[in-house]
């Protein structure tokens, strides 16, 4: 807010040009008279200059105690009000601005910059009413000026004096004659005042100007369907199709039109259309497509699937070099679960383009979900070449590490992460969970209960750490009543896990509770497709209850499922059962 020296000596020089003319006086009498007002006015200007310089130097305290001495001397001094109310308002003392504001146009009524000035600071008020009145005075000085008869009318609108709003546009119109931006401001006075029809017909003047532009159709229907006319604006809608169906914008609209209404042929048909029209850009086709992947739920079918994957690839093969097409395609494949396909994506970005860390995290996880632990490791280290602050290669090499049971392999990237100090709690909580396992497969049995207490206080409602601590206890047969306790936590937070029911299952069993045991271990199995251990799990429960023939079927049934085991082998071999 600071006024250079030039401001001030113009503003002095309005304030001298502007005093009251004083009576010519003859002789010596009027001589000293005019030598005592030119006294005084030096004085004055003086006073004058040395408030200003203190604000000026940005003293803004003691430039309005020297401004109001100004005053207190020469109260007709309106630059000296002038001076306060800028000191006041780069205070954001308003109502003092304001005040001082008023007494400078007050004692000089003709000065435009002061009633601009006091706009202005009526405005930052919000007091738009106010601040519109005082344009009447500005255009009196100005009445050719249609940019203050503008600035009137908008104060006008935002004051919600609607009415007085469209009369002043209506001023400008025909002053102006045809005017794009007044015919839309009286638009949205028209629909502030409910009418609707002459909304209408202003946008409608905008058609007549400027034919064949989908733009003034779109504004139209919009009209209707705030209006609640539904009838008119699918009426609008039908017309668009006819006239307008190749045009980018109308596409756009059309397939949200139609995806509102849950038409799906129609909307797959405009999305379809949008994907292969050249005049629309790759970047609002894939922004397009990411938007309308909200609406894709677990139940959508196939072909739902199909079409989606389709569109993405139409993307592709028209910007074979985009990247962002092809992540689009890649995550697609992801999601509907082609994860072969999707691994071949990511590869090929991965080769191209090496500046974000997700392609090659999409490629761990989806290693891991296809159990192909050494990939993992590989793109593990890989991403490190070139993000080696990234914490999550550090952790699917080490929990690939462990899926191989090299215990000791997995340390190494684990403790790395664990250096880290950008770690988060809930990141160190999992990191500290998977160090626990570590260090149980190294039977360092102290160091992995130690890790798993650090991770559970950090989260002690995690499931997954909690039941991993609860199973691992239990194959140690060590504090069963804790990890029985812990076990029934993670069933409450995740009812129905078929890992929780057998680790509960087996708590129970090395507990010798062998009814609940088989309850839980049972439950396990019928949850989903099991695996070998929870089906000798089973038959073990099934031998403690005197079953011998389910043990046998169940031994059989895990023998089945996996490599060679000595002990289940001699389990049947013998019908009995052994650690």
């Amino acid at each position: 807010m600071k006024i250079n020296t030039f401001f001030t000596l113009l503003l002095m020089s309005v304030w001298l040009s502007c005093q009251t003319a004083r009576e010519v006086e003859t002789g010596k009498s009027a001589a000293l008279q005019s030598t005592k007002e030119k006294i005084r006015q030096n004085k004055q200007l003086v006073h004058f200059m040395d408030a200003d310089l203190l604000r000026l130097k940005g003293d803004f305290k003691n430039a309005a105690n020297a401004f109001e001495l100004v005053l207190k001397e020469y109260p007709e001094n309106h630059a000296a009000h002038f001076a306060l109310s800028r000191i006041y308002f780069a205070k954001s003392q308003l109502a003092l601005a304001e005040q001082h504001s008023r007494q400078a146009i007050k004692l000089d009524k003709n000065n435009k910059y002061y009633l601009e000035y006091l706009i202005q600071i009526l405005m930052y008020q919000k007091k738009f009413a106010d601040a519109e009145s005082l344009y009447a005075d500005l255009l009196a000085m100005q009445p050719n000026n249609n940019d203050l008869l503008y600035k009137q009318a908008m104060l006008a609108f935002k004051s919600k004096s609607y009415d007085k709003a469209l009369k002043r546009f209506e001023e400008i119109e025909r002053k102006t004659g045809f005017n794009e931006e007044v015919i839309l401001q009286k638009k949205s006075i028209l629909l502030n005042l409910n009418r609707v029809d002459d909304a209408v017909a202003e946008i409608k003047k905008l058609q007549t100007a400027y034919p064949n532009v989908v733009e003034w159709e779109l504004q139209i229907a919009d009209i209707y369907l705030d209006a609640g006319r539904n009838k008119d604006y699918e009426k609008v809608y039908e017309e668009i199709a006819l006239k307008y169906a190749r045009e980018p914008m109308a596409q756009i609209a059309l397939a949200q039109f139609f995806d509102e209404r849950r038409d799906t042929a129609a909307y797959r048909k405009y999305m379809k259309a949008i994907m292969q029209n050249p005049n629309m850009d790759a970047g609002t086709k894939l922004g397009l497509l990411r938007a309308s992947l909200k609406n894709i739920s677990d139940e959508d079918d196939a072909a739902e699937t199909s079409f989606f994957l389709d569109l993405a690839g139409e993307i592709q093969q028209q910007e074979p070099d985009n990247n962002a097409a092809l992540g689009l395609y890649a995550d697609l494949l992801n999601v509907f679960g082609r994860n072969r396909d999707a691994i071949g994506a990511y590869q090929k970005i991965i080769v191209r383009d090496q500046s974000r860390f997700a392609p090659w995290q999409q490629l761990m996880l989806l290693y891991s979900q296809e159990s192909k632990y050494d990939s993992v490791i590989y793109y593990s280290q890989d991403s490190r070449k070139y993000f080696p602050e990234e914490l999550m290669s550090y952790y699917f090499e080490g929990s690939a590490y462990l899926a191989l049971k090299r215990p000791q392999k997995a340390l190494e990237p684990l403790y790395a992460m664990q250096q880290k100090q950008r770690v988060n709690p809930e990141v160190r909580s999992q990191l500290l969970s998977a160090l626990g396992d570590a260090h149980h497969q190294l039977e360092q049995y102290s160091k992995s209960d130690s890790c798993f207490d650090a991770a559970l206080k950090l989260f002690p409602n995690d499931a997954g750490t909690l039941n991993n601590y609860a199973y691992y206890l239990s194959l140690r047969k060590d504090k069963l009543e804790l990890a029985a306790q812990m076990s029934k936590r993670s069933l409450e937070l995740q009812p129905g896990s078929q890992s929780f029911l057998d680790t509960y299952g087996w708590i129970l069993f090395q507990q010798g509770k062998y009814p609940d045991a088989q309850k839980y271990i049972q439950q396990a199995v019928n949850a989903g497709e099991a695996d070998a251990v929870l089906l000798e799990h089973l038959g073990d429960v099934y031998f403690k209850l005197n079953q011998v023939d389910e043990a046998l079927k169940y031994w059989k049934m895990s023998a089945e499922k996996a490599a060679p085991n000595p002990t289940l082998q001699r389990k049947m071999n013998e019908k009995n059962w052994y650690e």
